[in-house]
């Protein structure tokens, strides 16, 4: 009724521009330090980051390994992490990705089928730590979310 049951790839993820990017075949050990958004396709053991002073989105691929703990603006996962995840703004888990480690950050999308291995903590206020859950839901600014597998 509704055509083919084959699941079809995941369309673009997002439609800002990449200047770095790690393709299916590149191997990184050591960490990076970028000041652009950068993708990533291959293989990186090691930790990746944007600067303080810009706004930097890392993209795990579908491909994509990662090795170490990924901290940026925005965090894309489609692929796997195996380390912690901290996102000033926004982290979005596609179907399939994986990722064994903590979550942090202001917003986080998760599709069905997305795995985590860690706790996730979501807070609309990254400047202090997260309040008691009943001291949370009076001022209305913070959420704590935990998924442990």
């Amino acid at each position: 009724m509704f055509g083919s049951s084959a699941k079809k790839p995941p369309g673009p993820l997002t439609p800002e521009k990449f200047d770095t990017i790690l393709g299916p075949n590149t191997q990184v050990r050591g960490d990076i330090v970028v000041s652009e958004s950068i993708r990533i396709d291959g293989r990186l053991d090691g930790n990746v980051s944007g600067t303080d002073k810009a706004p930097v989105t890392v993209v795990v691929g579908a491909h994509g390994v990662v090795t170490g703990n990924v901290s940026a603006i925005r965090v894309v996962v489609v692929g796997k992490v195996h380390g912690c995840i901290q996102a000033e703004e926004e982290v979005e888990l596609h179907a399939g990705c994986v990722v064994e480690g903590d979550v942090s950050c202001s917003s986080v999308s998760i599709a069905h089928g997305a795995k985590v291995m860690g706790r996730m903590t979501a807070s609309h206020d990254r400047s202090t730590e997260l309040a008691p859950d009943t001291h949370a839901a009076a001022i209305g600014h913070k959420k704590k979310v935990e998924l442990v597998a």
